[in-house]
């Protein structure tokens, strides 16, 4: 939260890609997401601390605390999943996603 530029612009799209370290990015940008970022990227994958995360947790912890609605983009066609409630548990599996 102390990066920040400036408390009263929003940001419009912020990407997060910190080699697995992302729920913790996620977690020390409390402030900023709950009030500043209208469109948030995270990568899952296998990487650091992700191995032992529970992504349903962190879709949770998203939505409750921030707003966000959670989508799974597809390899293929292109389209978008909403993933906020409407978990399916082969989400858990641990690959390279955005």
């Amino acid at each position: 939260d102390n990066f920040s530029p400036s408390h009263d612009k929003m940001i419009h799209f912020l990407s997060i890609d910190v080699e697995g370290f992302d729920f913790e990015v996620l977690q020390g940008a409390y402030q900023i997401l709950s009030q500043q970022v209208y469109y948030l990227e995270f990568e899952y994958n296998w990487k650091g601390p992700w191995a032992k995360q529970d992504l349903r947790h962190v879709i949770t912890v998203l939505h409750h605390d921030h707003g966000f609605y959670c989508y799974w983009p597809g390899q293929v066609t292109g389209h978008l999943w909403r993933i906020t409630g409407f978990w399916l548990d082969h989400y858990h599996f641990h690959f390279w996603t955005r």
